[in-house]
């Protein structure tokens, strides 16, 4: 179980309510001035987000560049397009500081391990407790960082057009395809968007990508509930450990967060990645900063998705 799923997105412009904001360029291998590595309790998930197209200042590009292992900066080199480099780009330098935001090691200094299905996971020789994972889609990159458990976290644009009732059919469980077509016509992309960002999230958090049949687990979202799981026979994974978060982070990015119940209580905190010290062009538009629960589930009619097709 988990907080429920949030309803209407924060309207354009909404004000940022924790993170602070850094305005212009900053030294991306340095902490912010006069912080040193932040506090982060066992009961609660920090969600860092960025919107790439706010981080274009050359110099601070070039820094972020230097961040990257070698390894990284091939696969960066590999990009066609701008926007895909570009992207890539800002999700590594997104990752390494904000690790670097709670613990005392220099963003360029962390290591990565790669699992069998993709995940990435710090270096064992680290020694870390975080626990990671991105995210990123057309228009928003997010990390989200826990402590001891793993966390899965998946952002989803609703800014594409697809047929996304064809969609459901073929890749949701019965249960979820009956209730997204009891709902009216006018709701079945926002809570499409809600399914798909909360499965994605579970399956990165159990590390096993999509050797874990997406039919296989059934999401239930009830108005203000908490956000309910259940398994079939394919899964053998007890219900009530797992919690979830889902809101809309902006006006067409779907936003959700899974991790195993480990506490008793579980707050998810949503903030501005400017706050990093990544370094800005111009007066960016503001991202939302919230705490903990989300609530009714609703959101969006956008006309369509961006990242990809879901498979």
């Amino acid at each position: 179980m988990g907080a429920a799923a949030e309803g209407p997105p924060p309207a354009a412009g909404a004000s940022v309510a924790q993170a602070s904001v850094a305005q212009g360029s900053a030294d991306p291998k340095t902490q912010l001035a006069g912080e040193g590595p932040r506090s982060l309790p066992e009961d609660r998930v920090d969600v860092w987000l960025l919107r790439p197209e706010d981080f274009r200042h050359q110099d601070a590009l070039e820094d972020h560049a230097h961040l990257m292992s070698s390894a990284e900066q091939a696969r960066h080199a590999r990009f066609h397009g701008d926007r895909l480099r570009h992207d890539f780009l800002m999700a590594r330098a997104l990752v390494r500081r904000t690790l670097s935001r709670y613990e005392d090691v220099a963003p360029q200094d962390w290591r990565f391990d790669i699992g069998t299905h993709g995940k990435p996971s710090l270096a064992a020789d680290h020694g870390s407790r975080l626990r990671f994972n991105l995210s990123h889609t057309r228009g928003l990159i997010a990390c989200a960082v826990r402590l001891d458990e793993e966390v899965g976290l998946d952002v989803e644009t609703s800014a594409r057009r697809n047929d996304i009732v064809r969609i459901a059919d073929r890749f949701f469980s019965a249960e979820e395809v009956r209730a997204l077509h009891a709902l009216p016509v006018e709701e079945h992309r926002a809570r499409f968007f809600t399914y798909w960002a909360l499965k994605e999230a579970y399956i990165k958090a159990r590390g096993l990508g999509l050797a874990i049949p997406l039919g296989a687990f059934t999401f239930r979202l009830s108005g203000a509930a908490p956000i309910g799981i259940a398994f079939d026979e394919r899964i053998t994974e007890d219900p009530g450990g797992w919690r979830f978060h889902h809101r809309w982070a902006t006006t067409v990015h779907s936003l959700a967060v899974a991790t195993p119940r480990s506490t008793a209580t579980l707050k998810v905190f949503i903030q501005d990645a400017r706050g990093l010290g990544l370094g800005t062009d111009g007066d960016p538009a503001a991202i939302p900063s919230t705490e903990g629960s989300a609530g009714p589930t609703d959101g969006p009619d956008a006309a369509a998705r961006d990242r990809r097709e879901p498979r």
